[in-house]
């Protein structure tokens, strides 16, 4: 295989690192999860995962930072006003990354005879799987055929 030749990228540059400031701690891809899940509430999100108070806090205040989660005010009767958390347009568009992550954990992390978590489409129950295309629709087969064409925003300089 041959091996990607480009200049070394400033972090700062990298929308690979970009994301992962954002996504990539473990508690906030479960948070994610959840939210993905339909749950919206701190005390459900607490009970699923097991994540302590301040941990839960921050994590949910740097999603709504960045615009994944919106924070909406509720009040059950009788209590002070709280606090859901709903996936906006920018996080559900994340659905594909969650999936595929989950497509290569059930590939390989899931114990023989064990049944994997499997997303499926609402109407039909057919199983849902990632796959990369290219901008013709054609699948791409594997990442022999795949080539990172960095673009680094403090060059401005395109490769030929």
């Amino acid at each position: 295989m041959e091996t990607m030749a480009y200049p070394p990228l400033d972090p700062d540059d990298c929308t690979m690192v970009r994301t992962i400031r954002i996504i990539g701690e473990y508690w906030t891809l479960l948070i994610l999860r959840e939210a993905f899940f339909g749950v919206t509430r701190f005390d459900h999100m607490q009970e699923h995962l097991g994540i302590a108070r301040n941990l839960l806090t921050g994590r949910l205040s740097k999603l709504v930072e960045h615009g994944l989660l919106e924070k909406r005010p509720y009040r059950a009767s009788g209590q002070r006003t709280r606090h859901e958390y709903f996936l906006s347009q920018k996080g559900q568009a994340l659905y594909p990354a969650l999936i595929a992550l989950t497509q290569w954990g059930n590939q390989y992390t899931v114990p023989a005879g064990e049944r994997p978590l499997t997303f499926v489409r609402r109407n039909t129950n057919d199983e849902l799987q990632v796959k990369v295309l290219d901008t013709e629709g054609a699948e791409i087969q594997g990442i022999e055929e795949i080539r990172a064409i960095p673009w680094p925003n403090k060059q401005k300089q395109r490769p030929e």
